[in-house]
């Protein structure tokens, strides 16, 4: 099984893991973010602004 597309929430890590899984055989893996995540985190964001988040 090839990934080609990953999608994710924001962790980078995680998307490096993928894409050096397959960087011998010159298969690129497209990063996709999960737009659920990004919108809980604006929504976080917004609510405490620059308070530390809980």
């Amino acid at each position: 099984m090839r990934y080609t597309t990953y999608i994710g929430d924001g962790n980078s890590s995680a998307y490096r893991d993928v894409r050096n899984m397959y960087i011998d055989e010159g298969i690129a893996v497209k990063n996709e973010e999960c737009v659920a995540y990004l919108q809980g985190l604006a929504l976080i964001l917004i609510t405490y602004g620059k308070q530390r988040i809980p």
